[in-house]
């Protein structure tokens, strides 16, 4: 039987209203997974950081170049991308690599940017790969309402409520590189019923 959802609220500004629920899994204080979750706006780290875990983000390089988030990842030991740059991408790849054997886990966002319309895009090999290399499992996250948080024009922030969902882990081992399309698109349909689960119940319309 799964456990029950925990439901855990923080307030960051006194316009947003962010909150996580969902039961990790237990040994994710030792062990390393590849946690992925679908991209709504660049106030996601925000409320993927009140996670009860340790992690380094994969992030694209100019995210590094902001005055306060991108202070906050430099001094995480975050893991910078340039796109579009395979140097930086094999960079990337081998950090990731070598956090997830060192015992810790890494964040992702498989559909490499944000969505603009709220609609799920296609999810990128790299998340799947990198966990079928490494052979840990791949931890899946929904959320929703961050869209609202920094409304596009707005040049401010903006009244939101939003959640995170922690989903249930895909163990990846005896996997190869053949597997990465099946996982991938598993894992993107999960989160996908999940998202829509979500905004459902937030009342949440596109």
């Amino acid at each position: 039987m799964d456990a029950p959802l925990r439901a855990h609220r923080h307030e960051l500004t006194p316009v947003w209203d962010f909150s996580w629920e969902g039961t990790p899994p237990a040994d994710i204080a030792d062990h390393a997974y590849v946690v992925v979750s679908n991209h709504e706006s660049n106030a996601d780290p925000f409320l993927l950081s009140y996670l009860p875990w340790d992690a380094r983000w994969v992030a694209k390089e100019e995210i590094f170049k902001l005055p306060f988030l991108g202070l906050l990842m430099r001094a995480g030991g975050d893991i910078k991308l340039r796109r579009g740059d395979k140097g930086s991408i094999h960079e990337m790849f081998e950090a990731c690599l070598a956090t997830l054997r060192g015992g810790m886990s890494v964040m992702m966002f498989p559909e490499g940017t944000r969505s603009k319309d709220g609609n799920l895009l296609p999810f990128k090999d790299g998340a799947f790969r990198l966990a079928i290399q490494a052979q840990v499992p791949v931890l899946m996250m929904a959320l929703a309402g961050t869209r609202d948080c920094m409304p596009k024009g707005s040049g401010g922030l903006g009244h939101a409520k939003a959640k995170v969902r922690i989903l249930e882990a895909v163990p990846t081992k005896g996997m190869t590189e053949a597997d990465v399309p099946a996982l991938r698109e598993r894992v993107r349909d999960r989160i996908a019923a999940a998202v829509t689960e979500l905004r459902a119940e937030m009342g949440i319309v596109l």
